[in-house]
């Protein structure tokens, strides 16, 4: 009986049927769920992981022949779930599989992209956000990485104010520059969805 009532009581989505039935959405890849020693490994030392992003990023790459878009955000629920990893991993992929990618660091609260790539300490996204325009544009370009065709435009230093920054008139000049930027994609690591305004 205890099994029946749990069985009942559990309301996470635990398959990729259940998904597509909430959703109506097709599901793009499955990342597996990794245990606390592959944690800090790279995901090109988990071959299963790597596969998983390469099928992710060929199905991006299929939709977006398709349907063409270039501005994609990353995100999660809550914080801890792996957003950031996730979008530093994806950037890479599709990087290595010819794109021209600029990853933009757009958790003002929480930068951690600097753990995935060494990034010299410059005006980033932060300052972006309250500088004139006029100065901008080649401050949006980001860094080059050791991945050839992978740029980083890191935060820089976190803000508690950036929910008030990201609705300045500036940020419309922002995002029109990155949908012309001369990038295949533009990634964005947003905070995650359910604890902040951002």
């Amino acid at each position: 009986g205890l099994i029946v009532i749990f069985e009942w009581a559990e309301d996470r989505v635990v398959s990729i049927d259940e998904v597509h039935g909430l959703l109506k959405l097709d599901v793009l890849a499955v990342l597996p769920q990794l245990s606390r020693a592959q944690r800090d490994k790279k995901a090109s030392e988990i071959p299963v992981l790597q596969e998983s992003y390469r099928i992710l990023s060929a199905r991006l790459n299929l939709m977006q022949h398709a349907n063409p878009f270039k501005l994609l955000m990353i995100t999660s629920s809550i914080a801890g779930e792996g957003k950031s990893t996730t979008t530093a991993n994806l950037a890479t992929f599709l990087a290595k599989s010819g794109k021209r990618v600029l990853l933009v660091e757009a958790d003002l609260r929480l930068p951690t992209q600097s753990k995935h790539f060494q990034l010299e300490k410059r005006l980033g996204f932060s300052s972006a956000l309250t500088e004139p325009w006029s100065q901008l544009e080649t401050k949006l370009q980001g860094q080059a990485t050791t991945v050839s065709g992978l740029h980083v435009l890191a935060a820089e230093v976190p803000l508690r104010n950036s929910s008030d920054l990201l609705q300045a008139p500036q940020v419309k000049y922002i995002f029109d520059y990155f949908q012309r930027a001369p990038y295949d994609y533009v990634l964005f690591d947003t905070p995650p969805l359910l604890p902040v305004a951002d």
